[in-house]
């Protein structure tokens, strides 16, 4: 399941929450379908972002912000130069867990 790498997590003080620290991955799929200048893989984009939404949905994790899209971010591939891969689409993850339920 592709959701935002933890980086660090660790109990609150009233032991009854659990503060976690996450890894920032790139822009949000909102601006990214925004950006015309690379149409290519906005399909792909958004069929990734409807299986991890239907994922939680089938695991009974319902996520608690409206706005679908600001919640999940693309990240590109890079090639061994470190340059971002045009060639393949980017991955699509999960993000802003603060509000999510689980049943």
């Amino acid at each position: 399941m592709p959701i935002e790498p933890i980086l660090k997590a660790s109990a609150s003080e009233t032991g009854r929450d659990v503060r976690v620290y996450t890894g920032v991955l790139g822009v949000s799929v909102e601006n990214y379908l925004e950006m015309y200048s690379n149409t290519e893989f906005h399909e792909s984009v958004e069929k990734q972002v409807k299986v991890i939404q239907e994922t939680l949905d089938n695991m009974g994790t319902e996520h608690g912000h409206n706005d679908k899209n600001n919640n999940f971010c693309v990240l590109h591939e890079r090639t061994p130069e470190g340059e971002i891969d045009w060639t393949k689409p980017p991955r699509v993850y999960c993000i802003d867990f603060d509000r999510a339920n689980s049943s």
